[in-house]
């Protein structure tokens, strides 16, 4: 086998390594960093992200906060309706992955209730949740 002969073959087996291998590496990688809602997420991002784009709107109407996270395709994501701060923690906890207290929570949340504006807020994950 002459030497072209040899570099095709080194970098067919390169090439076989990289897409059975690593790219299936990386992309559960991505999953295992993933919230539960992300993981439903369409396109699949191959980086894991580590934090959330959230909108928080009040509704005078119906005297709740709603709750949305940008997605991958750019637009923002009904989540959540609710105005007891312990469940949209626990909810912002479980789904989420953000570790945030109620006082904080509320903080973050009432400018959109004292001002009838829509709030946008980015919360960092907490991957390693005991």
């Amino acid at each position: 086998m002459n030497n072209a002969g040899k570099k095709v073959v080194f970098y067919s087996i390169i090439t076989f390594i990289v897409f059975t291998v690593i790219i299936p590496m990386l992309y559960l990688t991505t999953l295992s960093f993933s919230s539960s809602i992300e993981v439903s997420d369409y396109p699949k991002q191959m980086i894991p992200s580590f934090s959330h784009d959230l909108r928080v709107e009040w509704d005078e109407e119906n005297l709740y906060y709603k709750l949305a996270r940008l997605d991958n395709s750019g637009e923002y994501e009904e989540l959540y309706f609710g105005s007891k701060f312990n469940r949209i923690e626990k909810y912002i906890s479980t789904y989420l992955n953000v570790s945030k207290s109620v006082d904080e929570i509320e903080n973050d949340f009432s400018v959109s209730k004292e001002t009838g504006e829509t709030v946008y807020l980015k919360y960092n994950k907490n991957i390693f949740i005991p």
